[in-house]
C-alpha cells in the first residue's frame, strides 16, 4: 500500500500521464488526438506521435517536447508548401512563416534546415532572377538590385549575381529592336522621345540609353534606304 502511495506521489511530482486513447482527426487523416488520463490533451502528427500507444506513460517534458517537435513539424510543411511551385527567397519564407504566427525560435530552425537542405538559396534565387529577366525582360542593374531588395537579398549576394548580367547596352539594345516595327510611322524625333521614356523606365543609365538610341535610329535610316 504504502509502495502504491509513493508511486502515485512521484507520478504527481514529475506530472506523468497515461495515454488513454489516441483518435485519428476526422478532417485531418494525417493528424491524431492524444487522451491523457481520459481527457483530451492535444492534436498531434502522426509522424512526431509515431511511437505513442495506449498504456504508454508520458510526463509534463515529454509532452511539451512532443508539442514542440509537432510545432516544428507545422511550420516546415507551411514552408515547403509556400516554396513548392515558386523559388523564394530566405526573407520571403520567413515573413511567410511570421505571418502563419509561427514563433521566431521556431522559424529559426526550421530555416536553418531549409538552408542546408537548399530548399532556400539567395545565391541561386538572385542568379536565376539576374539570368532569367535579363534575357525577357531587359533592365538595368539598379532596377536588378531594387527588385531583389525588396525580396530580401543582401547586397553582397546582389553584387556577386550581378557579375553575370549581360551587358546593358546589349539588352538595351535588344529591348529597343522589339519596338522598330512598332514605331515604324513616327518620324525620328519622336521614336527617340518613345524609346528613350521606355529605357528610362528600366533604369537603363542614360549613357547607355544615348548610345542605344544612335544604333536604333542608325537601323532605322538603313531599312529605309533599303
Amino acid at each position: 500500500m504504502q509502495n502504491r502511495s509513493q508511486e502515485s506521489w512521484l507520478r504527481f511530482l514529475l506530472m506523468e500521464k497515461t495515454i488513454t486513447a489516441l483518435e485519428v482527426q476526422k478532417r485531418s487523416p494525417d493528424r491524431i488526438n492524444v487522451f491523457l488520463d481520459g481527457e483530451f490533451a492535444f492534436g498531434i502528427s502522426r509522424y512526431v506521435g509515431a511511437w505513442l500507444s495506449v498504456g504508454k506513460i508520458i510526463d509534463e517534458i515529454k509532452t511539451k517536447s512532443l508539442i514542440s517537435a509537432d510545432e516544428k513539424d507545422k511550420a516546415l510543411l507551411a514552408a515547403k508548401r509556400y516554396i513548392r511551385y515558386k523559388q523564394r527567397t530566405e526573407a520571403e519564407v520567413v515573413k511567410k512563416l511570421e505571418q502563419l504566427k509561427f514563433p521566431s525560435e521556431i522559424i529559426t530552425t526550421i530555416m536553418i534546415e531549409l538552408r542546408d537542405k537548399r530548399y532556400v538559396d539567395d545565391k541561386e534565387f538572385a542568379s536565376q532572377w539576374i539570368e532569367v529577366r535579363g534575357e525577357s525582360k531587359p533592365r538595368g542593374k539598379s532596377l536588378f538590385q531594387f527588385e531583389l531588395r525588396k525580396k530580401g537579398i543582401s547586397a553582397d549576394i546582389f553584387e556577386a549575381a550581378i557579375e553575370n548580367i549581360p551587358d546593358e547596352y546589349e539588352m538595351a539594345t535588344r529591348l529597343g529592336k522589339k519596338y522598330l516595327k512598332r514605331f515604324s510611322s513616327i518620324n525620328d524625333n519622336e521614336f527617340r522621345k518613345k524609346l528613350a521614356g521606355i529605357l528610362s523606365r528600366r533604369a537603363f543609365q542614360y549613357s547607355v540609353v544615348k548610345e542605344t538610341l544612335d544604333e536604333l535610329i542608325r537601323i532605322r535610316n538603313e531599312e529605309i534606304e533599303e
